[in-house]
Parts: structure tokens; sequence; C-alpha cells
């Protein structure tokens, strides 16, 4: 069986006070994944 693959756009979103950075999943990672962070891989474009 293949991966589902999950495809969207997002900002990229800093945490303040700490070195590191979210985006807004547009799923619900629970009712998807079954837990509530899941490894990503991610491709950036240059804007």
């Amino acid at each position: 069986m293949k991966p589902k693959i999950y495809e969207f756009e997002a900002m990229i979103h800093k945490v303040p006070e700490l070195d590191g950075a979210y985006i807004k999943f547009p799923y619900d990672v629970k009712a998807e994944f079954g837990k509530g962070r899941v490894k990503v891989h991610a491709t950036f474009t240059e804007r």
C-alpha cells in the first residue's frame, strides 16, 4: 500500500523566544495519524 501524500501550502511561523518554527497543518492530525506529532518531509520554494 502506498503512503498517503498530503500536499498544501502554508506559512512558516516562528516560535517567539525559541529557535523553532511551525506550520498550521490543514487536517486533523490525530484523526489522520493517531497521534499529535508526526515527522514530515518538507519542500521549500523560493519567493
